[in-house]
C-alpha cells in the first residue's frame, strides 16, 4: 500500500509538471494511451509483491507464527524501501520549478489582472486549475510523507542494525504501519477541502441530486 500510494503520488507529480511547466507540450505527451499506463503502472509492483504470499510463496511452518519477516524478506524490502524514497525524492525535484512557475504566474496576473482578453482569460482559469491540482497533489505528498516516514525511518534501522529486533521495536513498527495507512482515510479530507468538484460529486454520490448552481436558485 506504501509503494503504490508513493507511485501514485509520484506520476501526479509529473503529471502536474507537464501541466504547469510544459503547457503546450502537455497534449502530446499525456495522451490516452499513457494516462492508461500511469493508472496501472503504480499497481504492477505492489500487486506482485502482495499475490505471492497469498499463492503459497513463502508460507511458514505449521505452529510457527506468523511474521512480516518471514514473508517478505529483507531483499525485497529493501527494494520497495528504495523505490519509495527514490520516487520521494523525484516528486520532491519536479515540484521545485512548479512552485516557482506557480510563483512567477501569481505576480504577473496581479499586475495586468485588468487587462486581460477573454482568450487570456480562459488560459489563465486552465492555468488556475492546473496549480489548484498541483498544490493538492502537493498536500497530499506532505501528508503521506508525515503518516509513512515514521515507519519507513523505524523500519529501514532495524533491517540494517546488526542486533537482533527487540520485542519493543517490533510493537513499535506495528502500531506505525496502522498510523501510516490511516494516511488513506485523509485523502478524502484534503480533496474536499482543496477541491469544490469534489465536494460536488460527494454531494452528487450521497445525497443523490444534482447541485444547483446560484443562477438557477434565483431564476426559480
Amino acid at each position: 500500500m506504501t509503494l503504490t500510494s508513493q507511485l501514485t503520488v509520484g506520476v501526479a507529480a509529473f503529471d502536474r509538471y507537464l501541466a504547469i511547466c510544459h503547457p503546450h507540450k502537455y497534449a502530446l505527451v499525456i495522451t490516452r494511451s499513457t494516462s492508461n499506463i500511469m493508472c496501472v503502472l503504480p499497481w504492477i509492483l505492489p500487486t506482485y509483491v502482495m499475490l505471492g504470499p497469498m499463492l503459497g510463496w513463502r508460507n511458514w511452518y505449521p505452529g510457527i507464527p506468523c511474521s512480516f519477516d518471514i514473508i517478505f524478506p529483507k531483499s525485497l524490502r529493501a527494494t520497495a524501501y528504495i523505490i519509495v524514497y527514490i520516487v520521494s525524492i523525484i516528486t520532491a525535484i519536479l515540484y521545485l520549478p512548479v512552485l516557482k512557475t506557480a510563483w512567477r504566474y501569481y505576480k504577473r496576473m496581479n499586475r495586468y489582472q485588468q487587462n486581460q482578453t477573454r482568450d487570456h482569460m480562459q488560459t489563465t482559469n486552465k492555468m488556475k486549475k492546473a496549480i489548484l491540482g498541483a498544490k493538492v497533489t502537493g498536500i497530499v505528498t506532505i501528508a503521506f510523507s508525515i503518516f509513512w516516514l515514521p515507519y519507513m525511518t523505524l523500519s529501514s534501522w532495524i533491517m540494517v542494525s546488526p542486533t537482533a529486533k527487540s520485542k519493543l521495536e517490533s510493537d513499535l513498527a506495528n502500531w506505525l504501519v496502522f498510523f501510516g495507512a490511516s494516511n488513506s482515510m485523509v485523502n478524502p479530507i484534503i480533496y474536499a477541502w482543496k477541491r469544490p468538484d469534489v465536494n460536488q460529486q460527494f454531494k452528487k454520490v450521497f445525497c443523490g441530486s444534482q447541485p444547483v448552481s446560484n443562477g438557477e436558485n434565483l431564476k426559480n
